[in-house]
């Protein structure tokens, strides 16, 4: 997710360092590479290809025994203990080892081909977790109808209550709103053209300029004005990180146009999936 800071992290200093990130990984590896719990592990995101920023997040897949609930309990909070040392968002997602086997998991075809993309990328931690997961009788189209429906509607929900949001809310669906036009012209992009999603390695920049040849001219308006929103607060957040103030919620409530725009550009793409076979 392209993370969105609190008035207070900036204030307190609470944000990354960028060169934090790969000697945390490193750390992160070692520290489950040691766990007697884990199966199979997986770190995968912009940190594995070299684009990761200051707003990105470590994600992590483990497969555990099935009697190691206890010690990856105690594994996922030292990691996390770790993270939050160095102010890095980190995302464990966790399955026993028999749930994997016999498909009592939530990982769909496409987002196990882009775990696939990540072993690749060297994100391997002790043995593949991917050859232990039974694949699901679904189809990629199903699983991108549901990821985009499902953020339709999340988005939908958030614009009537943004209002009533605490700020720890509001910072959270605000980056939401900026990742999305990336996670949709990535999945699009793996979803109609596969090989040429898998050799671009889904790179941010490379998935960016290949998305637009897909779509029509109102989707390609509202995905620039999406990115724009994205690097506008990446010029802000350079001012404000130096001199934090009030008028970084200000700034915020900008950003808000871009959660407005995101139910629209769900619907958009939902619509286009019929020309996309």
């Amino acid at each position: 997710m392209s993370r969105v800071f609190r008035l207070d992290e900036l204030q307190n200093k609470k944000l990354p360092k960028l060169g934090d990130f790969p000697p945390f990984v490193a750390l992160l590896r070692e520290t489950i590479g040691r766990a007697a719990c884990v199966v199979a592990a997986l770190v995968y995101g912009p940190v594995l290809r070299g684009g990761w920023t200051i707003r990105s997040t470590v994600s992590v897949l483990i497969v555990r025994r099935i009697d190691g609930e206890r010690e990856t309990q105690k594994l996922v909070a030292t990691l996390e203990e770790m993270a939050s040392r160095r102010h890095i968002p980190l995302l464990v997602t966790v399955y026993d080892i028999d749930s994997a086997w016999h498909g009592r998991h939530d990982l769909g075809p496409m987002t196990l081909d882009y775990l696939r993309l990540a072993t690749t990328q060297g994100g391997l931690i002790k043995d593949d977790p991917l050859a232990i997961f039974k694949r699901l009788p679904m189809a990629p189209r199903w699983e991108l109808e549901y990821y985009l429906a499902r953020k339709r509607e999340y988005f939908e929900q958030s614009v009537h209550s943004y209002d009533d949001m605490s700020e720890d809310e509001r910072v959270r669906v605000l980056g939401q709103a900026l990742e999305f036009p990336f996670g949709v012209a990535s999945r699009m992009l793996q979803y109609s053209r596969p090989f040429a999603w898998q050799c671009v390695g889904a790179m941010r920049g490379p998935v960016v300029m290949l998305y637009p040849s897909l779509v029509s001219k109102r989707v390609r308006e509202i995905f620039g004005t999406l990115l724009a929103f994205n690097t506008s607060y990446d010029g802000f957040l350079g001012v404000h990180r130096k001199y934090p103030n009030r008028n970084y919620i200000a700034s915020l409530d900008i950003l808000r146009v871009a959660i407005m725009l995101a139910p629209e550009f769900a619907e958009m793409n939902l619509a286009l999936l019929d020309t996309l076979e």
